[in-house]
């Protein structure tokens, strides 16, 4: 479907291309135009010719200035750049014609004002249709009333094509009205009303312009059309005086309103400043594409007005009554027997709980610290969205009608009472009517998907902490996150997080950047193909961005050798980028014994963690500086990223999860995070150990319901959409959040490893052959304490003589217990003498023959 509308959408790009070409072409040859250069005015034209188009420039510009005038024609130039522009941003096809038929009348218009006005001006000047129409109607019409009639057709047809000529004519009108007025107010023969004596800022602005758009925080209003109209909130207006279609919240006592809600005046003044604070954020950074706006939805029965929660914080000046838990015009929401519906958490209200840190990592670690040169966002790629606001405003309408069309003709009688647009996903917005059970919405998930065209839609309820039902609806037009976005945003900037951990953009437009010290570990999930090593490599980009080689190190360990290596050779990491099981294994062993380094110098300190210790470390250091002693070591944190868990756990499981164990149930008070990805979160590979030991967890798309249980202890990973699609699961709140994961290319990358080595090469602290030798002398030992048990001679006797062993066999045997014939068993394979077993329980064969017996005893 997306290479349908991308064949679709390239014609409407050559043609606005085009046209913004030759708007251009045409400027040129009309502004650098002399009658000497056309045959059209002279018999001998100049050779060369002076303007700068060239020949065809000559004739184009002659064209325009024969029938139109030179004035004109460079109205008819910028009518073509406008239509051009238009075209590009996929405007409506009526909206870009009736544009059109507007900038025509303009045209006509200022030609014959032009001819009408300045009599002395030559042809070149009036064009043929100024100097025609002038002179025939000058015959019928007196000339200063076709002045008027022709003026007022300019202004009108002019104003009606951009709003910047809007804005001029109103403040025209309103200049002249006011000179006009003017002695009347100064003798005091006009009273003011109440109305009127409110501030110049108000009359300024009417009822129709108080407020922007609601819905769509990454995206401005259009280039040349109408301003979005934001409507007034449901807790501003009177309920509905008829009807009962639709739920509406109930009007409060005149006794108890406040004073801003009861007196009208306060409370125009209060969606003023809305409206304004909202233009200032929209508006007012210069940085959202051009785009065109629609107009005002001719039934805003469809979608009845209510705040959008990204704009909860526009609207902060403006306390809204604490809804109830269970409104009187909405039901219970009953999960009993609803169990494949799960809540989603609302991040506007979680972003009211959090506290500022009281330490930061920068405060920490700011003295003497070196130079550190951190990329810059600029090296980043860019998003482009070819879609306009109109476009996606008329698919919220159309979804909507299908959504109530559809539970209407099952008897369920329930409308959408608001919306939250995402950037892939847009949240439709229910309160179920009373008597409405949640598991009769839920039965019709399949049959609404089947209207909607779609197999992805996901029921959810409550949202937050409010009795709503939402139906979240993959977006036919959707919009591209990529880490450049998060990068340059206010969210992550001012961060004050040890780690930031960049998650991305959820469902209402809120960036969410979380601290992975919190956490304290991370494990994610899906398959092939949903965005989980592209978000691995987002995680490690945000942090590398705000964090010094000697604040943060990691060890990375990528066994599909191709993800994580292009982060090799920045001067973050403890060894290069593991990509060998062995030696992933041996690095987790080299981060268990750091742990336990750790606590022992933490317990000298006699502090409880990491940031405790890096400040009394500041402190000390402070003093050894002016005494000129050698500074106190001070502890960077470490993540260990591991892109495919599953792998160490199919070669080495029983090793493997004992040590990722103990370093997530020990290591997060010494600075050491692990974040595990695998693509198989299956019970063999996500064990329940470890599960127990990763409170917060991202699930990307998964295969099974069987999968997304098993990763997040509920369903709902199964009908993700991929593509950085994910829910996102912290131990501090109960229900989940669905984010957009930002999107880094692997050139982003690269620019960004480039950029960190600027600093320095790699100072690895891992020594390979170091933990290789130490381990072999324990393997080693290990294989003697088992030959020096008394039964080993007397089992290896027995096993030649028989020519198979078992543990089961020893057992019955020696009348010994099975973890001790199991240990004999692991001596006589780690010694080469039993070949491999063939299936679980059986006995396995014995390689070597009697007279070779002596010499392995």
């Amino acid at each position: 479907m997306e290479e349908k509308e991308r064949v679709f959408r390239l014609p409407s790009l050559i043609t606005g291309y085009l046209l913004i070409g030759f708007a251009a072409f045409l400027l040129l040859a009309l502004a650098s135009f002399t009658p000497a250069d056309s045959s059209w005015f002279v018999s001998k034209v100049n050779e060369p010719s002076e303007n700068i188009a060239g020949a065809i420039g000559v004739s184009v510009a002659s064209f325009f200035v024969i029938v139109y005038g030179r004035v004109s024609g460079f109205l008819a130039d910028f009518a073509i750049l406008v239509i051009g522009l238009n075209i590009l941003i996929r405007a409506k096809t009526g909206r870009i014609l009736f544009k059109a038929s507007l900038f025509a009348i303009a045209t006509v218009s200022l030609s014959v004002l032009v001819a009408l006005v300045f009599t002395q001006l030559s042809f070149i000047d009036k064009g043929i249709i100024g100097i025609g129409l002038s002179r025939s109607l000058s015959e019928i019409i007196h000339p200063y009333v076709l002045i008027g009639i022709f003026g007022i057709m300019f202004l009108l047809s002019l104003s009606g094509t951009m709003k910047l000529f809007r804005f001029v004519a109103f403040f025209l009108a309103r200049t002249i009205g006011q000179i006009a007025l003017a002695p009347f107010h100064l003798f005091g023969l006009i009273l003011k009303s109440d109305k009127d004596k409110q501030p110049v800022d108000d009359v300024l602005i009417d009822s129709g312009m108080l407020h922007g758009k609601t819905n769509r925080p990454a995206e401005a209003a259009g280039f040349d059309g109408e301003r979005p109209h934001m409507p007034e909130p449901d807790f501003l207006r009177p309920p509905a005086s008829s009807g009962n279609s639709a739920p509406t919240l109930i009007k409060p006592d005149e006794a108890d309103l406040p004073s801003w809600l009861a007196n009208p005046r306060e409370k125009d003044r209060i969606l003023l400043n809305i409206g304004k604070r909202y233009d200032m954020m929209i508006f007012g950074d210069g940085k959202t594409p051009v785009g065109e706006t629609p107009d005002e939805p001719e039934d805003e029965t469809v979608i009845p007005a209510m705040i959008d929660e990204p704009h909860a914080a526009v609207a902060e000046e403006v306390s809204e009554p604490e809804t109830p838990a269970v409104p009187e015009t909405g039901a219970v929401l009953d999960k009993e027997n609803a169990e494949d519906i799960a809540g989603e958490a609302d991040y506007n209200e979680i972003k009211k709980m959090k506290k500022p840190k009281t330490a930061s990592l920068k405060e920490i670690y700011e003295d003497d610290a070196e130079p550190f040169l951190f990329p810059e966002s600029t090296i980043l790629d860019q998003s482009f969205d070819a879609h306009s606001y109109e476009d996606e405003q008329r698919e919220i309408k159309e979804v909507s009608e299908i959504i109530e069309n559809t539970f209407r003709s099952f008897k369920v009688d329930i409308r959408v009472t608001g919306y939250s647009r995402g950037p892939v996903i847009t949240r439709y917005e229910m309160i179920p009517p009373v008597g409405l059970k949640l598991k009769s919405i839920v039965t019709l998930q399949d049959d609404l998907a089947l209207k909607l065209g779609t197999s992805n839609i996901r029921i959810v309820a409550p949202i937050g902490n409010r009795s709503v039902i939402g139906i979240e609806v993959p977006n036919k037009y959707r919009r591209n996150t990529v880490l450049r976005n998060i990068i340059e945003s206010d969210e992550f900037r001012d961060n004050d997080a040890v780690l930031p951990l960049i998650l991305g953009m959820d469902i209402t437009g809120n960036i969410i950047i979380e601290d992975l010290s919190d956490m304290p570990h991370l494990l994610i999930a899906g398959t092939t193909g949903s965005g989980k090593s592209v978000y691995v490599s987002s995680l490690v980009s945000g942090l590398v961005f705000k964090r010094r080689e000697n604040e943060l190190k990691f060890i990375m360990i990528d066994p599909k050798m191709v993800e994580l290596e292009l982060f090799g050779g920045i001067p973050h990491l403890l060894a290069p980028v593991i990509t060998q099981p062995e030696e992933a294994l041996l690095a987790l062993e080299w981060a268990v014994g750091e742990m336990d380094r750790r606590y022992k110098v933490l317990s000298e300190m006699n502090v409880r963690n990491i940031s405790d210790f890096n400040e009394q470390s500041k402190k000390i250091n402070r003093t050894r500086k002016k005494d000129g002693e050698e500074p106190m070591e001070e502890l960077p944190y470490i993540v260990i990223v591991i892109d495919e868990f599953a792998d160490l756990m199919l070669r080495s499981p029983k090793e493997t999860e004992k040590v990722i164990s103990r370093i997530a149930a020990m290591a997060r008070a010494v600075g050491i995070h692990l974040v595990v990805a695998t693509q198989r979160p299956s019970v063999d590979v996500v064990t329940g150990l470890i599960k127990a030991n990763f409170p917060s967890r991202i699930a990307f798309r998964v295969s099974t319901q069987t999968d997304a249980r098993t990763i997040l202890d509920r369903s709902g990973a199964e009908r993700l959409l991929g593509k950085g699609d994910m829910l996102f699961l912290t131990p501090a709140f109960t229900d989940m959040f669905r984010i957009q994961a930002p999107y880094v290319s692997n050139q982003d990358i690269k620019h960004i490893a480039a950029e960190l080595k600027r600093n320095g090469t790699a100072d690895y602290q891992i020594d390979f052959e170091e933990l290789l030798a130490h381990s072999s002398n324990e393997h080693l030992a290990n294989e003697a304490d088992f030959r020096d048990d008394p039964l080993f001679g007397e089992a290896l006797k027995i096993a030649v003589e028989y020519g198979e062993i078992s543990a089961s066999f020893i057992q019955r045997k020696f009348r010994v217990g099975y973890n001790r014939a199991s240990r004999i068993m692991e001596a006589m394979d780690q010694m080469g003498i039993l070949a491999a077993a063939k299936s679980s329980g059986k006995p396995r064969e014995v390689l070597i023959k009697q007279e070779d017996l002596v010499q392995y005893l």
